[in-house]
């Protein structure tokens, strides 16, 4: 399987971090900027982050308005563990820097899988 990872390595693939696999990565975010990927409706407008994993620099996208909210409220430098969880077929990020969870101060006291009851009314 040694040509699959040259191919892998050759092509780019090896150095982007997705977190579908449900482990935690621990990073050292390094920068950020606004970005975009080709998706099946048009552009997908998100963040995308320069970080270090292991010694080696990857790349993060992400459209998720949760998880850019959470690195938003971190600084170049800062070491985090980044873990994307699954519940009633949503996703949900956690980022933990030195063993605190990082959450936005205006959500704070919510629980990550809370979901709001439902309104009658609209």
């Amino acid at each position: 399987m040694n040509n699959s990872k040259k191919y892998m390595e050759t092509n780019g693939y090896d150095d982007r971090i997705s977190f579908n696999d449900l482990a935690a990565h621990t990073v050292k975010l390094l920068k950020d900027r606004e970005d975009s990927i080709p998706g099946p409706q048009g552009p997908i407008k998100g963040m995308k982050y320069l970080v270090e994993e292991d010694e080696k620099q990857k790349t993060i996208f992400t459209g998720s308005i949760g998880l850019i909210s959470k690195l938003a409220l971190c600084e170049e430098g800062d070491i985090v563990t980044i873990k994307m969880g699954k519940a009633n077929n949503k996703s949900f990020y956690t980022v933990t820097k030195e063993g605190v969870d990082v959450k936005n101060p205006d959500t704070a006291d919510l629980d990550e899988e809370e979901v709001p009851p439902p309104s009658p009314e609209w």
